[in-house]
């Protein structure tokens, strides 16, 4: 026969031991995880539908999916892929905790997005599966140890706790004698049991990890299972991990494969290929699903932001907010900066006639809420003058509009050498009604203002309009009527 040595004992020893204390949380676990699940038809195909039933499937080898109308009061988790707004959808995860929140899946929604939605889901609900798991132990053994309390109770009258000496009794034998005594049964006090700790709320999953590089990392957590999901973690160089909630601090860069919930700060670069749902901050952003947060460095990409970018170059698909030097969007709300272009919306050519007998046309072009100008004036009453100039302006509506536009201009003369007249500002207010995409009207007042210049600018404007401010620095007011078309 082999000799086991020592070290063979207690690695087979421990092996079972690790045996007996996991088999019934695992045994827990492998139970049949029913999921109703709801994807409208606005937000999604056929195709879509399959791929993220798939992909939970894939991720959760034992759930379950099922649907129609009363699928959702047997399921023990309810997915909902319903519109969140005109332009957007959500998925909305129901359990028996407090549900988490929102996941943004926007119509046409990438496989990559749809797989990413799914891992989101199957972290939330084995998370809670494996709490309930955990509870429902804890509960059997505190039952277990009420029904052995009575009998502790009696045993430790028999026997105190703090003194376990032998207890002696006599004895009266008649046939041999004088009473002797003679040694009681002792009665041992069995240790009270330890009573498993529930781990933390789903919400609140605490996973410490530190990397070097990807692949040289270490796990410290507390949770019930091992899963590459930290809630801090810690990049010397640079770390990977396929999600995070909490947050994540790289010294170059930091690379989430399916999501983000939290905050991601580098020296260099941030980058999830999936949705974010907090803030990245680094000179260098990247997001590439459907996201809510904001992005603060000098460059900025996101495939669609619910929030903003703040930066030199920010780049977007559906954006919220921009606020930089280049903003480029495929529709943004707003894009405040030097140069703005939202490639989904249209150039439009506008004009204008007002009471200064000039005609203004120019190209308008912008966000949904503020517009960028371009514009050139002719006057009929003085032959050889214009003005050049542009501007931004806050518009809103939908069949009625409504906008202010702040306009600068520079006044030209053309004679026998172009001269510069002076510096022009001009405050439109306007209303009027949209018939179509490419009709409107609109009439308004305008205040209109000489800032620099020559007095001799004035004769292109009504002289008993105009109002002298300061005559030390030709500083000239007027106001002004126009009504006009935008195509």
């Amino acid at each position: 026969m082999r000799k086991i040595t020592g070290l063979k004992a207690a690695a087979f020893l421990s092996g079972c031991l690790l045996f007996f204390l996991h088999s019934p949380l695992q045994a827990e676990q492998e139970k049949d995880i029913l999921f109703f699940l709801s994807v409208d038809s606005s937000c999604a195909s056929l195709v879509d539908d399959a791929r993220l039933s798939e992909a939970i499937k894939t991720r959760i080898p034992h759930a379950f999916i099922i649907r129609g109308m009363d699928g959702n009061a047997k399921a023990d988790w309810s997915v909902i892929w319903k519109p969140k707004d005109d332009t957007r959808c959500e998925v909305l995860i129901h359990g028996p905790a407090s549900d988490p929140p929102p996941i943004a899946l926007g119509p046409q929604a990438s496989a990559k997005d749809i797989e990413s939605a799914a891992s989101q889901i199957a972290w939330i609900s084995t998370f809670v599966e494996e709490k309930k798991t955990v509870k429902t132990l804890v509960e059997k053994e505190n039952n277990e140890e009420k029904k052995a309390e009575p009998e502790r109770k009696k045993t430790e009258e028999v026997q105190p706790k703090d003194h376990p000496k032998e207890k002696t009794q006599v004895v009266n034998n008649a046939k041999d004698g004088p009473k002797t005594k003679k040694k009681a049964d002792v009665i041992q006090v069995p240790p009270p049991k330890m009573v498993r700790k529930e781990p933390f709320s789903f919400n609140d999953p605490v996973v410490l990890s530190l990397s070097v590089v990807p692949g040289l990392e270490y796990h410290i957590q507390d949770a019930p299972r091992n899963r590459p999901v930290p809630t801090f973690a810690l990049n010397l160089f640079g770390g990977s991990h396929i999600g995070l909630r909490g947050l994540e601090m790289g010294l170059i860069w930091n690379h989430k494969t399916e999501f983000v919930k939290g905050v991601q700060m580098a020296g260099v670069l941030n980058m999830v290929e999936g949705p974010l749902q907090g803030m990245q901050l680094a000179l260098v952003n990247i997001a590439g699903g459907q996201s809510d947060g904001m992005q603060l460095g000098i460059g900025n990409i996101a495939s669609d932001l619910n929030g903003l970018q703040l930066g030199i170059v920010n780049v977007g698909g559906l954006t919220k907010y921009q606020i930089g030097l280049i903003n480029i969007a495929e529709i943004s709300d707003l894009s405040l900066g030097v140069f703005n272009l939202n490639w989904g919306r249209s150039i439009h050519p506008t004009l204008w006639y007002d009471s200064e007998n000039d005609l203004t046309v120019g190209l308008e072009h912008g966000s949904r809420y503020l517009k960028y100008s371009i514009l050139f004036s002719y006057f009929f009453n003085q032959e050889g003058a214009l003005q050049l100039g542009g501007g931004l302006g806050w518009h809103g509506g939908e069949g009625f509009l409504f906008s202010i536009d702040l306009f600068a201009y520079e006044l030209l003369f053309i004679g026998d050498s172009l001269e510069k007249l002076s510096l022009n500002m001009q405050i439109k207010m306007s209303a009027g009604y949209r018939f179509s995409e490419r009709l409107s009207v609109f009439t308004g007042f305008t205040v209109n203002g000489l800032i620099s210049g020559i007095p001799r600018a004035l004769l292109f404007f009504p002289d008993a309009a105009v109002i002298e401010l300061d005559p030390s620095r030709d500083l000239f007011l007027w106001p002004g009527l126009h009504f006009g078309a935008t195509f």
